[in-house]
């Protein structure tokens, strides 16, 4: 039997400040890394201000572009998840 474990958790202060700075970095707006995530840019919007929250799919496809470590992120799923 397969258990799919769906994790929805809010990006720490850590996280948004990467995701501003890859923006920085590579010369693109938040827009743009909305179309590169494959969401909306009011969805992307609510996360990094604190409105939305992030599935583990969407959290892996950060990590893919090199926006921060996917490690990290095991780390915050585990902490939730003993919520």
């Amino acid at each position: 039997m397969k258990a799919n474990v769906i994790a929805n958790f809010e990006l720490e202060k850590e996280d948004v400040k990467a995701i501003k700075k890859y923006c920085i970095d590579e010369d693109i707006t938040m827009e743009k890394l909305a179309g590169r995530l494959g969401i909306s840019r009011q969805f992307l919007n609510d996360v990094v201000n604190g409105k939305g929250k992030v599935s583990l799919k969407l959290y892996r496809r950060m990590a893919k572009l090199g926006i921060f470590e996917i490690s990290k992120g095991i780390t915050l799923i585990m902490k939730e998840l003993k919520n």
